[in-house]
């Protein structure tokens, strides 16, 4: 079984000709596709795949236009946004980016010929590794031991994330950017965290704010700070955008530790103070552009 040519059906109407002959090759079936709402799911009965379609406004407004609807524009007519993967029955099939069921971390880079734009682990403890390409987002989840593939899934690359690809590879231009006369005043930022604000919320008698997350925060705050100083001192614009993702992903940890700690207030804060300490050392952020959005899961 060939199921390559997938990654060329994204955008298309899920009316299309070509996305049925690609539901009946899977053994997708949907009785009725006009009851599908603006995000949905059409499972294989027999495979690990299923297809997961998005209202075509949607899809237009955050990754382009659809490549075929057959629906007026009013309609609530739905495209192909999203792929995802199982080993049931598809092991020896022919996989999008030629990845392959059981394949180990090496084996991976191999086959799609880059390294990993960021590596994370699920609620599970499991490696998940996201690649990126004009195209696609591909994110590969591994066993718990981290030997081997056990899942993947494919999205069509919305404009935030192409944003954020062109960022990462325009790192070095933002060298010239840096400056290493401000690291007092990235240093003092420390007296300015948003923990003062959780402590005074706390003490009014919000029950999801503790000493324990307020510390936990301290501490990655700190670090965060420490580690974009020094990135300042050498004018590593790469090592700065680091610490940010570092300190998001810490921030996931807490979250998980402290639930109901980091709602959308604290988000917020917390969003705001790392892209202010960031842009105190010249890195240029776009107005609007979040560099957290892609790592964090609070």
């Amino acid at each position: 079984m060939d199921l390559t040519g997938i990654l060329d059906l994204f955008g298309y109407s899920v009316y299309d000709p070509q996305i049925d002959a690609m539901l009946e090759q899977c053994d997708a079936v949907c009785e009725d596709k006009s009851q599908l709402n603006r995000y949905a799911s059409i499972e294989s009965r027999k495979l690990g795949i299923s297809f997961w379609f998005w209202w075509k406004e949607f899809y237009r407004r955050q990754i382009g236009d659809p490549k075929g609807t057959v629906e007026p524009d009013d309609s609530e007519e739905v495209v192909l946004y999203e792929v995802r993967f199982s080993p049931k029955g598809v092991a020896k099939a022919k996989l999008p980016f030629g990845l392959r069921f059981g394949a180990s971390l090496e084996a991976v880079t191999d086959a799609l010929g880059r390294k990993p734009f960021s590596k994370s682990k699920n609620f599970a403890g499991k490696p998940i590794w996201t690649f990126y390409d004009d195209k696609f987002e591909l994110v590969v989840r591994f066993t718990k031991d981290a030997k081997k593939v056990d899942g993947f899934k494919i999205w069509a690359l919305n404009q935030a994330d192409r944003e954020k690809v062109q960022l990462v590879e325009s790192l070095k231009e933002q060298k010239k950017n840096i400056l290493p006369e401000r690291i007092s005043d990235i240093e003092a930022s420390i007296q300015q965290l948003p923990t003062a604000a959780w402590e005074k919320r706390m003490k009014s008698g919000d029950e999801q704010i503790t000493p324990e997350a307020i510390e936990a925060s301290r501490e990655v705050f700190a670090a965060f700070i420490a580690n974009v100083s020094k990135a300042t001192k050498t004018k590593n614009a790469k090592s700065i955008y680091t610490s940010l993702t570092k300190a998001t992903k810490a921030f996931n940890k807490v979250a998980r530790q402290h639930r109901g700690f980091i709602e959308t207030m604290e988000r917020e804060e917390i969003v705001d103070f790392l892209h202010d300490t960031v842009r105190l050392t010249g890195f240029e952020i776009d107005p609007g552009f979040d560099l957290t959005e892609g790592y964090r899961s609070w």
